[in-house]
């Protein structure tokens, strides 16, 4: 015989009417709707097993959500707890000045180049950020000042053809061609 909850989950009708519509919907994560499954089916007295089988889960994630909805509420139980890891230490500010840099041409800036290469733009930035204000880009990686530049559309580092100024007559060579 299953043991029982020693917390038993307790929904009023609007929780109900809530997980139940979770339960069913096709553009709900796939997360909330189990964890729906899970509160609906621990109100009505399954077992932590029976549950963990019919949500396709381990018991210990059905226990996790059951507990959540104990000390956090319903929101709690169906959200994701806030994950570890390292807080974002470049600012917005920092990100649009090193954008607005890679959108100047690197001949403005003093450099004998065309257009940018990560590797350049990285360098350039690398100098020219503490003077501007921006130290925590003193540092800062190639693959980083990429992954910033792939923030916005359209993408500065792909369009460089775009903001050259053409020679005269270029677009009636490409017609008769």
């Amino acid at each position: 015989m299953p043991r029982s909850r020693s917390t038993p989950v307790i929904l009023d009708s609007d929780q109900t009417a809530r997980l139940t519509r979770i339960s069913y919907a096709k553009s709900e994560e796939l997360k909330r709707v189990q964890r729906a499954k899970i509160l609906l089916m621990a109100a009505n007295g399954a077992s932590d097993d029976l549950i963990a089988r019919a949500v396709d889960l381990n018991k210990n994630s059905v226990r996790n959500t059951i507990a959540k909805f104990t000390s956090m509420g319903l929101e709690g139980a169906l959200a994701d707890l806030p994950r570890s890891g390292k807080p974002a230490t470049i600012d917005d500010e920092a990100k649009t000045w090193l954008k607005s840099q890679a959108r100047a041409k690197p001949k403005d800036l003093g450099y004998e180049r065309e257009l940018w290469t990560i590797k350049t733009l990285t360098s350039h930035v690398h100098g020219a950020s503490s003077k501007a204000g921006h130290k925590v880009l003193t540092n800062i990686s190639p693959s980083k000042v990429w992954l910033i530049l792939e923030e916005d559309e359209p993408n500065p580092q792909r369009i460089p053809f775009c903001l050259k100024r053409r020679k005269p007559g270029f677009e009636r060579k490409i017609d008769e061609a």
